[in-house]
């Protein structure tokens, strides 16, 4: 099972005619998957009900803020203001991860919250799951990343050009 938030960072990056030319293409490997350990005990497949109807027809255009919203919700951490609400966020990260997982959880969306802050996003749910994702393959714990080119080639990916999704 592939990520849908990676293949939405990797497919709809051509979107944007700025971008370092080797953010244009996917990743080779989901690395949230196959590459970490226990990474998608929290990117299950319901997290996606109801979400596919906001996926734009055109693969060269990027899914609208409802898609990321739609799918945050699913997670538990949206707001009724379709917001990123820090203390369902906390509530999540405490319930989904745990033992190696918990202070990369903690982290990432620390530094996500202060992301969103910075760049002042139209779409707080965009900008959090993308975040979210990068710092979580980032980060993920060493002795469960599976340490291959492929791999690691993948991580690279995530952590250089996720950034210019946000």
């Amino acid at each position: 099972m592939r990520s849908l938030l990676l293949s939405t960072a990797a497919i709809y990056t051509v979107a944007f005619a700025n971008i370092p030319e080797k953010c244009k293409k996917p990743a080779p490997k989901s690395p949230g998957v196959e590459c970490c350990e226990d990474f998608d005990s929290f990117i299950t497949p319901n997290i996606f009900n109801g979400c596919h109807e906001f996926q734009p027809e055109n693969d060269d255009e990027l899914p609208p803020c409802e898609a990321f919203v739609c799918i945050l919700k699913n997670v538990g951490i949206i707001g009724a203001d379709n917001k990123v609400d820090r203390t369902k966020v906390k509530n999540v990260l405490t319930q989904k991860y745990s033992g190696d997982w918990a202070a990369v959880g903690k982290n990432s969306a620390e530094k996500c919250f202060t992301e969103m802050e910075r760049l002042k996003s139209p779409c707080e749910a965009q900008t959090f799951a993308i975040c979210f994702l990068k710092n979580s393959i980032k980060n993920c714990p060493e002795k469960r990343w599976k340490n291959t080119k492929e791999c690691n080639d993948s991580r690279n990916y995530v952590v250089e050009c996720a950034e210019e999704l946000m």
